[in-house]
């Protein structure tokens, strides 16, 4: 099987690619299966490291804003080890978020299937990211099966998508 075959349809980017980080284009839409990513990592990282009960996999992190160094670094987390047990803060949530950081602290957002949530200086609770994030960034959800989705747009600065392993951090 190639690597794009293991990422859904409609996907211009292969594994590889995520794995070392792109750049998405202005009104590029990309997609990956979280639950695969993070079950490869947590598989990896298991057998290097005793996991606590509280542990979290960083599933993808997100560079939205200038390519200087003034940007912000989201994270799409999931909860483990016992796949995917619940946000501790939501325990009615999907164990799956989105964690941004702004000037005031960082804004967890759960993740749940079939919704996405725009992500921006102009979105309320977000308005103290970086000031080279658009008003508009992109937005970032999980479709109706909990695939992962990052839909960029057309923000006046980049959108970088890395896949993390795990080992990486």
């Amino acid at each position: 099987m190639s690597e794009k075959s293991q990422l859904p349809i409609d996907n211009d980017r292969t594994r590889d690619e995520l794995l070392k980080g792109v750049e998405l284009g202005p009104t590029e839409r990309v997609v990956f299966d979280g639950e695969s990513q993070a079950l490869r990592g947590i598989a990896e990282y298991a057998s290097a490291h005793e996991w606590g009960k509280d542990a979290t996999f960083e599933v993808a992190e997100l560079k939205l804003g200038a390519r200087d160094h003034t940007y912000t670094t989201a994270t799409i987390r999931f909860y483990g080890p016992d796949y995917f047990r619940p946000n501790p803060d939501n325990p009615n949530g999907t164990g799956k978020s989105l964690v941004i950081p702004t000037k005031d602290g960082s804004v967890v957002i759960d993740l749940e299937n079939g919704v996405m949530h725009e992500i921006g200086r102009g979105v309320k609770g977000l308005e103290n990211m970086a000031e080279t994030v658009s008003r508009h960034h992109c937005s970032i959800g999980l479709d109706v099966h909990g695939i992962i989705v990052i839909e960029n747009h057309e923000p006046s600065n980049a959108t970088r998508v890395q896949l993390l392993t795990g080992l990486e951090r």
